[in-house]
């Protein structure tokens, strides 16, 4: 049985205010589910928190709506009538390349995971899946996507400190040190993101390309790394979410 998310975590690590709610409409999101049961509890929290959503109960109906419409992101059952969710990504992969997607399926099958990784998804989520994590990995993803079409910055300040990315470069009023690539943009993901809970999975897919299980160990060790440079800010505290990801923000 999977077991929910105790409140305090999802209190602590984030919650949905209205101003974000407000922010989220301009998001609209293709949702192709043939479980209308699953379809209509998922677009109703979808909704929920702001998101425009577009359900289609069938792999056709659903390419055809992408085709038709303006979409920031896409959710797509593997298992599908008349056209397979992975055929659906493959499609939309020939012609945006961009776009977030994210895979859903009842099937725990490490062929599957490969496949859709392959095809071109950023995520693939297991049923049945926590509300909350797949909530977290949408709005990193949409964040991301975003911040994608604005001309990418040279230099990010987060509380004292201050990160110049083509010299790799991070300062405190005390200190400057030069970082590894990866500890650079491990540290500008969090940046990015702060006071977000940014997923593992995407650490590991923009430091490393994948998310296999050497990569995932490689990024442990990454991360005490992170860990220590970011001392140099004692206001700044990286946590581990369990289950999601990291958030950094300040304690002060």
């Amino acid at each position: 049985m999977k077991h929910p998310v105790p409140l305090e975590r999802v209190q602590r690590s984030h919650c949905f205010s209205r101003n974000e709610m407000i922010e989220h409409s301009n998001f609209s999101i293709l949702l192709v589910e043939d479980d209308k049961n699953a379809g209509f509890l998922l677009k109703q929290q979808l909704t929920k928190r702001g998101y425009q959503v577009s359900l289609c109960t069938d792999g056709l109906q659903g390419l055809e709506k992408f085709k038709s419409g303006s979409f920031d992101l896409c959710i797509l059952d593997i298992m599908l009538p008349t056209m397979d969710g992975l055929t659906i990504g493959k499609k939309i992969r020939e012609t945006n390349d961009k776009i977030p997607i994210i895979f859903l399926t009842a099937r725990n099958l490490k062929t599957d995971m490969i496949t859709g990784y392959t095809v071109g998804c950023d995520d693939y989520i297991i049923k049945p899946y926590d509300m909350d994590e797949l909530m977290f990995k949408l709005n990193a993803m949409l964040k991301r996507s975003a911040s994608n079409s604005i001309p990418e910055e040279k230099e990010l300040e987060v509380g004292k400190l201050k990160l110049v990315l083509d010299q790799r470069l991070l300062s405190s009023p005390q200190k400057e040190i030069t970082l590894s690539q990866k500890e650079c943009r491990l540290i500008s993901l969090f940046f990015r993101n702060y006071n977000e809970v940014v997923p593992r999975s995407l650490l590991l897919k923009e430091a490393w390309g994948n998310d296999d299980f050497f990569t995932s160990k490689s990024l442990d060790v990454y991360l005490v790394k992170v860990r220590r440079v970011l001392k140099m800010d004692p206001d700044l505290k990286l946590l581990n979410i369990h289950g999601f990801g990291y958030r950094l923000f300040s304690q002060s």
